[in-house]
């Protein structure tokens, strides 16, 4: 079951290889369900950590493990120590290609990230220190690579990202005329090329344009390349003038229809894209002609219609993950809603916690308790492990006064679990005094440093239930610390009750 599962891309094999290493924990048994799990589970990897930390000791010869490990870091974002894990892979099987190109890329990408202070959206090298030495080698493991069948057009698209990275546009394009004469190369590699002659200010910049666009001129999939590449350096009428020039029969094959669409759109000729979207529909992008549509609609004040065409696309749109995030990317733009669409993803697609955690950011940011409270209740039932989803759900439900016995037993499990967290105690606490044993509240909360009690999130609760055992004078200093947080309805009305806000 699990090979039948693996075979189908399915990530139900993560739980027939979990089955597998319960009954029979071998070395070789975890280690494929870590590789499994790196594969198909979602942040933060519980179970590919929990296996790596587990066999550390004992696998440190096995070429396999350090491999699994690597990539761990990568996700998690540790360059150094996934660095350190293909070192070994290397030493334990030094004829092993593949274990030096995964060194060697990730050396390269990692000196170029050490030459610049790190974000917080940096690539998973930021962290990664090197020697002159190391970057050297890893330069000319990849030089050499560069003209092997296996990983020769990796290995020169890293060199030439990493000339770009240093600004060493020259180099880059010695890199880049090697690629593009070898077999395999791509649209993709075209226009890096592009960007390279863009940024030289070479005069056969432009002759290159032309051809490739003569070239991907037969192509839908090449021309809508052209066109986003086009369209991303605001080459705005260039590209709208190559495209409708284009034959009758490429101009109605998708993409090609897609990235007139998107022509118009940076043009602003609403009225031009209502003729192209008018008529013949698009097969299995239907739903983006209609999402369009009410874009259209909508830039021309049509609200009415904008919803309506906005309808029509969310039922247009296939039970697929991307048609759905696309909608969500495309809401704003058609003034519509995200709501919906977010939903629909957190049930028909559990990893995709960002779908919840948008969700979370609208909620909060309209003062939609009922809302917060049934993302929370859903987080909750993917993680019931989450102390945090389980604390929001239980806050909100007693806000709200909603599923009251689950709620107060929540409260007084998490806090037994978890007694150390000041903010679980204040749920509980909270708990307790919708209970009628705001003493005993007052009680748990009073352990706490005072300084933590007087943080916005956990002032207003102290301060409500100081209120309700008469101390007026300290519940005065917390409700007012709590002016600064951002309350939902329901705690404005809690801290109305006792007149403080």
């Amino acid at each position: 079951m699990a090979e039948a599962a693996e075979s189908a891309d399915s990530p139900d094999a993560v739980g027939w290889l979990r089955r597998i290493a319960d009954l029979s924990p071998t070395t070789a048994n975890r280690l494929k369900l870590a590789s499994a799990a790196t594969r198909w589970e979602g942040f933060p990897y519980t179970c590919t950590r929990r296996v790596v930390n587990e066999l550390a000791a004992s696998s440190e010869e096995l070429t396999e493990f350090h491999v699994i490990a690597a990539e761990l870091a990568l996700k998690l974002h540790n360059a150094t120590e996934a660095a350190a894990h293909f070192r070994k892979a290397v030493l334990l099987e030094p004829t092993n290609e593949l274990h030096q190109f995964n060194l060697a890329v990730l050396t390269l990408r990692g000196s170029v990230q050490d030459r610049r202070p790190a974000t917080d959206d940096e690539s998973e090298c930021a962290d990664l220190l090197l020697s002159p030495e190391e970057v050297a080698t890893a330069h000319s493991t990849l030089e050499r690579f560069a003209g092997t069948s296996r990983f020769g057009l990796l290995a020169l698209r890293s060199l030439i990202g990493d000339a770009l990275a240093r600004k060493q546009f020259a180099a880059a394009e010695g890199y880049s005329n090697h690629l593009l004469v070898q077999p395999g190369s791509l649209v993709d590699d075209q226009l890096r090329h592009l960007d390279i002659l863009e940024q030289l200010k070479q005069p056969e910049f432009n002759r290159f344009l032309l051809e490739l666009q003569r070239c991907g001129a037969t192509n839908s999939r090449a021309i809508y390349a052209i066109s986003s590449w086009m369209l991303a350096h605001a080459m705005v009428d260039e590209a709208l003038h190559w495209l409708t020039r284009l034959e009758p029969s490429i101009r109605s094959q998708q993409p090609v229809p897609l990235a007139l669409a998107e022509a118009y759109i940076a043009a602003g000729d609403w009225a031009a894209l209502e003729r192209l979207l008018t008529g013949a529909g698009w097969g299995e992008l239907e739903f983006l002609r209609l999402a369009t549509l009410s874009r259209v609609a909508w830039e021309q004040k049509r609200r009415e219609a904008a919803t309506s065409f906005w309808r029509l696309a969310i039922r247009s749109a296939p039970e697929r993950l991307e048609p759905m995030k696309s909608l969500v990317m495309l809401a704003r733009h058609c003034g519509q809603d995200r709501e919906e669409l977010l939903w629909n993803i957190a049930f028909h697609f559990p990893r995709e916690r960002w779908s919840l955690r948008q969700l979370i950011e609208s909620y909060a940011a309209t003062g939609n308790t009922s809302g917060l409270n049934r993302v929370y209740s859903r987080w909750m039932t993917l993680e019931p492990e989450n102390f945090v989803a389980k604390n929001n759900f239980t806050a909100t439900a007693l806000l709200l006064k909603v599923n009251l016995s689950k709620a107060h037993e929540l409260a007084r499990e998490l806090y037994g679990q978890t007694p150390h967290d000041p903010v679980i105690a204040s749920t509980y606490a909270y708990s307790l005094h919708l209970q009628a044993r705001t003493k005993e509240g007052l009680q748990i909360l009073q352990r706490y440093d005072p300084k933590a009690l007087a943080t916005p999130a956990l002032a207003l609760y102290y301060g409500l239930l100081l209120a309700a055992d008469q101390q007026t004078n300290k519940a005065g200093q917390y409700l007012q610390a709590a002016r600064t947080a951002q309350l939902l309805p329901e705690e404005r009305v809690l801290a109305e009750s006792v007149g403080q806000l």
